[in-house]
């Protein structure tokens, strides 16, 4: 809990140093900010521990919701790897993404705001595994979802499980 709590007031104190409103004050050292993205880091690993003991313990419908705050501690953390990835005297950090020559996974996502947008998203993200993953069955799942997308309720079960219409209708 200490290291949470410490890694809460150190994100504080970097993100407020480093807002647009900041001017004047100097960055935070390397060190200290390569110290908070391992408390950071640390801190929700423990969060999602404590998430996963409480739901094992006392049940999802009993368990609080740490969805909120899970979500926060994620959004520091791609701060704070912004931040390190920006720093010229940071050292290079194999975080375990794509292999050079296959994107960096950092492209900026559009947000989704219409069925068109989400459609296009579909596209491009079976255009990707066309390209990169040839063998990948999801090109193939992605078109079928943008086959569904103007479809109802019904019509979507009739497509994915045509034979349960007419068990519905006997049941009732």
């Amino acid at each position: 809990m200490r290291a949470f709590i410490a890694a809460a007031l150190m994100a504080f104190w970097f993100l407020t140093s480093q807002s647009p409103g900041a001017q004047g004050r100097r960055a935070m050292p390397l060190d200290d900010l390569q110290a908070l993205g391992r408390s950071v880091t640390t801190a929700s690993a423990a969060l999602k521990s404590i998430d996963a003991r409480m739901r094992g313990d006392a049940g999802t419908e009993a368990a609080p919701s740490f969805d909120v705050l899970v979500a926060q501690m994620a959004k520091v953390e791609r701060v704070l790897r912004l931040q390190l990835s920006a720093r010229p005297d940071a050292p290079h950090v194999d975080d375990g993404g794509p292999e050079p020559g296959r994107g960096t996974g950092r492209a900026p996502i559009g947000a989704i705001t219409s069925r068109e947008d989400a459609i296009r998203a579909l596209e491009a993200v079976a255009a990707y595994f066309r390209q990169a993953e040839p063998s990948s069955p999801l090109p193939l799942l992605l078109d079928r979802a943008k086959r569904l997308v103007s479809k109802d309720f019904l019509e979507v079960l009739a497509d994915i499980a045509p034979g349960a219409l007419d068990q519905a209708a006997r049941a009732a």
